[in-house]
């Protein structure tokens, strides 16, 4: 505590109970009555020196629903001696100023999928020139246009479909792996096995994303002439 400065008293306290891990910093927090904590020399100066009480730096006040709340805010508002902050509304402000990181994660991580959908795209669209031929031998043993659509179209949902399975168990190894950095440092516990419904949806869009930007090389390979592409 304070800087991290030794913090040594000859007293001593029982442990009367360990509370349950939260994964949060809380978890490092040892906490003491006022009483004892009062009780030590070199805290004597935290006693109110006309009633010799021990005076507080802060309280949490949980009040009931209705009108208590806006008028307990009023009530100390109008006092010099303490300064209130309604937790909701501090959150908020706090979430105004750091959270547009998140924002700018999405943003750059939609980035990264477009250009990966436009380089899928573009690559499959450079090896239709390569599978001419092969197209045009499968149309000759039978198979009809809308068939070669499909299967470009289910090639290019294939690769976007394991590109994105791949990219969450990446992510989620690398978060279990700095999983036990991370709580040392900071004491916040980070789950690498727990997925968010969420990223069922990112991938879903990714596949869908990159079907539809298969549709562009399955076009071509729709309008491949048998003829012309038989021979080698």
């Amino acid at each position: 505590v304070e800087g991290g400065k030794d913090h040594d008293h000859v007293h001593e306290w029982t442990i009367v109970g360990v509370l349950k891990r939260s994964g949060t910093a809380i978890d490092d927090v040892v906490f003491i009555g006022l009483d004892s904590f009062y009780s030590i020399p070199e805290h004597a100066g935290g006693l109110d020196p006309e009633t010799g009480e021990p005076t507080l730096s802060a309280v949490l006040v949980f009040p009931r629903g209705g009108i208590a709340k806006p008028a307990l805010l009023a009530l100390f508002t109008k006092r010099r001696d303490c300064q209130v902050a309604e937790v909701s509304t501090e959150v908020y402000n706090l979430m105004r100023i750091v959270g547009n990181v998140d924002g700018i994660f999405s943003v750059v991580a939609a980035m990264v999928v477009g250009i990966g959908v436009l380089s899928l795209l573009v690559a499959l669209s450079n090896t239709m020139n390569e599978r001419r031929r092969e197209i045009a031998i499968l149309r000759a043993l039978g198979a009809r246009r809308v068939t070669v659509l499909l299967t470009i179209v289910g090639e290019a949902t294939a690769l976007t479909s394991a590109g994105s399975i791949a990219g969450v168990l990446l992510g989620h190894g690398l978060l279990a792996a700095a999983a036990a950095p991370v709580e040392a440092l900071s004491g916040l516990r980070l789950d690498g096995t727990r997925i968010l419904p969420e990223e069922f949806a990112v991938m879903g869009l990714v596949t869908l994303a990159g079907g539809l930007a298969g549709l562009v090389p399955a076009w071509t390979a729709y309008r491949t002439d048998v003829a012309r592409n038989l021979a080698p």
